[in-house]
C-alpha cells in the first residue's frame, strides 16, 4: 500500500497486513477496511509539512503484467 501525503506530496510503502492489524487493535477498522478508507483513519502529522491529508492506493510492483497478475490471482485461490 502507498501513503501519500496530501500536502507535499511525500510517499511510503506500506504492509496492507500490518495496516489492517494496526486498525483492528485500535478498534477503527480491520481486514474489511477498503483501502480508499485508509487515508481517512491516519491521524499522524507529515514527516515533512505536517499536514494531515493522507491518500491511499494500493501499490504494484514494477513489471507486473496482466499474465503474472493472473497467475498470483490463481496462485491465492487454489
Amino acid at each position: 500500500m502507498l501513503l501519500s501525503c496530501g500536502g507535499c506530496g511525500w510517499r511510503r510503502r506500506y504492509d496492507p497486513l500490518r495496516i489492517a492489524h494496526r486498525l483492528y487493535t485500535l478498534g477503527d477498522g480491520g481486514l474489511q477496511t477498503p483501502v480508499a478508507d485508509v487515508a481517512a483513519r491516519i491521524k499522524a502529522a507529515c514527516a515533512r509539512c505536517g499536514a494531515r491529508r493522507w491518500d491511499a492506493c494500493l501499490a504494484y510492483p514494477p513489471g507486473l503484467d496482466d499474465r503474472e497478475a493472473m497467475r498470483l490471482r490463481r496462485r491465492l485461490r487454489d
